[in-house]
């Protein structure tokens, strides 16, 4: 008869050593998980605070190049408003005869000059009380002359400059004429004046062409 061999009995105990070794392997393989995900929430952290530090000196720069712009915008608009010696709207009645009596007329030198700024000066004084040349220069064909008169004019002085030019004999060759401006040509047998006058302001610019002969 054959013998029989008995069941090891070192099996439970293998198994029991194999346990274990794969408890050991889940447990590395769970911390192994963890570090992952520390390192993954680490790096979302730091690049939150990056974005948040990079969107905060974005803001800085955007806001210093509108801050910039602003004050640019402000600076031109302060210096197109600053006062002048030009005397608009915005003065008072008081302010543009101030200006008037505080300002010295200029003496035209050519012949031409001398004759028209006359002449011109003598039409005006009567509608606004005085008239001072205050600029005056001397073209190849002609002169330019401005002057200063002591108050504002008004649309209703359009019409009645016209008629002070007609009644020294001078006839309206041209007329472009708003609410506010004026600009008239007026001729005679020797020359042609240009009148320009804006409503508002104390000046009346000129313009004398001698005609050819």
């Amino acid at each position: 008869m054959t013998d029989q061999v008995a069941p090891s009995e070192t099996a439970p105990a293998e198994q029991a050593k194999q346990a274990p070794a794969a408890s050991a392997g889940n447990g590395t393989g769970t911390a192994k998980k963890s570090n992952t995900c520390m390192i993954i929430v680490i790096i979302v952290l730091v690049l939150l605070v990056l974005g948040g530090v990079g969107g905060y000196l974005a803001y800085r720069y955007v806001k210093g190049k509108v801050k910039n712009v602003v004050d640019n915008a402000s600076t031109s608009t302060s210096s197109s408003t600053s006062p002048t010696t030009t005397t608009t709207g915005s003065s008072s009645d008081q302010e543009v005869k101030n200006n008037y009596n505080n300002t010295d007329a200029v003496i035209a030198t050519s012949a031409l000059g001398k004759t028209y700024s006359s002449e011109i000066a003598g039409i005006l004084t009567p509608i606004f009380g005085g008239a001072k040349l205050t600029e005056w220069m001397n073209l190849n064909d002609g002169d330019t002359m401005t002057f200063l008169v002591p108050r504002k004019v008004t649309s209703a002085d359009f019409t009645t400059l016209e008629n002070g030019f007609i009644a020294k004999g001078y006839s309206k060759s041209t007329n472009y004429t708003t609410s506010t401006d004026m600009s008239v040509y007026f001729t005679n047998s020797s020359v042609e004046i240009s009148v320009s006058i804006t409503a508002e302001e104390a000046t009346v610019r000129t313009t004398v062409i001698q005609k050819a002969e």
